[in-house]
This record gives C-alpha cells, sequence and structure tokens, in this order.
C-alpha cells in the first residue's frame, strides 16, 4: 500500500475571508438598490399627494361664481382677495393671495392660489389693473422634498 499525502476536503481560510469579502460587496449592492427604491417610492408618494392637493383646491376655487357682483362692473383689480372680515370664500377672485400651510393629513405641504385678471389681447401670464371678463387661476402646491406642483386655469364671466 502506498503512502499518500492526506488531502484535506473544504475551504482554507484565505478562501473563506475572500468569499465573505466577495459576498460583502454583493450585498452593499444589492441594499444601496434598495433603499435608492424606497427614497424614489417615497418622492413618487409626494408627488402625488401634491397633485391631489393642488388639483383639490383648483376645483374649489373654480366652482365659485366668476365675482361678487353677478355682472359688471367687476371687482376692481385692488380689492382681489377676501372682502374685510369676510371668511367665507364665495366668489374666484376671494382666492387672490389664498395660503394654507396647516392641512389636515398632509403635512409639510403648502397650498397657494393667486387670482388676477388677463387680457385676451396679451399674454395670458401677466396680471393686468383693469378688471375684464377674464380671471387666471394659479394654484400652486410646494413640499420641501419635491419640485412645486403648479396648476393653472382661465375662467370666463360668460359661463
Amino acid at each position: 500500500m502506498a503512502l499518500g499525502h492526506k488531502r484535506n476536503a473544504g475551504f482554507s481560510l484565505v478562501e473563506s475571508i475572500v468569499a465573505m469579502a466577495i459576498l460583502t460587496m454583493v450585498y452593499m449592492a444589492v441594499f444601496k438598490i434598495f433603499s435608492n427604491q424606497k427614497f424614489a417610492v417615497a418622492r413618487v408618494e409626494l408627488t402625488t399627494k401634491a397633485i391631489f392637493l393642488s388639483q383639490e383646491l383648483m376645483n374649489r376655487v373654480v366652482a365659485k361664481n366668476y365675482d361678487e357682483n353677478s355682472e359688471p362692473p367687476w371687482t376692481p383689480t385692488a380689492s382681489l382677495g377676501l372682502e374685510g372680515d369676510d371668511v367665507f370664500y364665495d366668489d374666484v377672485d376671494d382666492f387672490a393671495g389664498y395660503s394654507n400651510s396647516s392641512i389636515s393629513n398632509f403635512p409639510g405641504f403648502t397650498e397657494t392660489a393667486r387670482v388676477f385678471y388677463v387680457s385676451t389681447s396679451g399674454s395670458l401670464d401677466d396680471s393686468i389693473f383693469t378688471a375684464t371678463d377674464f380671471k387666471k387661476i394659479v394654484v400652486t402646491v410646494t413640499h420641501n422634498e419635491i419640485p412645486p406642483i403648479v396648476l393653472d386655469a382661465l375662467i370666463s364671466s360668460h359661463y
């Protein structure tokens, strides 16, 4: 019978350490992918909430009467916004200068609205100083984690 070297089965200590190092790098890469996805999902959720809030505010504004007066002369530009001690938003221009940062169930969000007269003969983005039959509504919802969501609408006194 020939005497031979006894061969050990298994891995050496160095091979085990190298394998653990490689597995650690793979686990770290996978973890990074999943953690990036977690932040992406959070941003999508915030954006969805901001879109919902902006659409909801726009719907509230356009559902109101065009003006306090049912026919011309319309409210003067300098008087757009809530009238005196009025706390009810009963017409579109009451929302001029509207801002709310205490939205129930939506912490961290702020919603604002601008309402101004525009002329169809000029830029629809520029406020004019005389009352016309057209008002532009700009609704903005902000949160510090996402870009602002801005909706705008042009309404006419001739529904």
